[in-house]
């Protein structure tokens, strides 16, 4: 059989989330960004996105991996330090000020705590992911993240920069008609193209002459 790599003498790779990006996750749990046209939804509305991403599994290969943690240490979900509201107190009390672990993220996407799945019209409350596709991406990230180039074949990583780029989401207790209400907000880095964050886009580190 024929290498398919010996096909290819050059490989670019332009702002590829190489191990997941945090945007990914509030897509998935809030529809985050993903209305069809973004700025004027009329096509699809993102409460319409998230449901179908949740049985997307080319959606759930965007989020972080557990090689993106070895490499970026913010937190990409975290917590009120203080909180009225039942389910945001028991999650500060079981994951800490904020999740930073491939293993915590994949129990908070899964819903361990047993937080119901939200109504469609509901997109404030994290939604609840596919255990399967979950495991499944688990799998597939272990088996690709690890990749290295043969020593023929140039790589040439190009990250996006200075672009607001979400970093995490924090939850935190709002009002409502003078009542707290569960509230989350994306939280930002400069260190991004507006998708993906560059640690990810560069993940592969440049030790040998062709990858760069």
């Amino acid at each position: 059989a024929t290498n398919k790599e010996s096909l290819v003498d050059d490989l670019i790779l332009v702002a590829v989330p190489q191990e997941g990006t945090p945007q990914a996750i509030g897509a998935l749990l809030h529809g985050f960004g993903q209305g069809v046209p973004s700025q004027a939804p009329l096509l699809a509305s993102p409460r319409v996105m998230r449901e179908l991403g949740r049985n997307m599994p080319g959606a759930y290969g965007l989020l972080p991996s557990t090689a993106y943690f070895k490499s970026v240490t913010d937190p990409v979900i975290s917590f009120a330090s203080a909180s009225v509201l039942p389910w945001l107190e028991f999650s500060r009390t079981r994951y800490g000020m904020g999740i930073a672990t491939s293993s915590d993220l994949h129990f908070f996407l899964k819903g361990i705590e047993g937080r119901p799945l939200p109504t469609l019209v509901d997109l404030t409350s994290p939604s609840i992911l596919n255990p399967y596709l979950l495991s499944y991406t688990k799998d597939l990230h272990e088996s690709i993240d690890p990749w290295r180039p043969a020593d023929d074949l140039r790589v040439t990583q190009i990250a996006g920069w200075g672009k607001d780029t979400v970093k995490g989401f924090r939850y935190y207790a709002g009002l409502k008609k003078g009542r707290p209400v569960l509230q989350y907000v994306p939280l930002f880095t400069e260190d991004g193209d507006q998708t993906v964050v560059v640690p990810s886009a560069l993940a592969m580190a440049t030790v040998t002459p062709n990858i760069s």
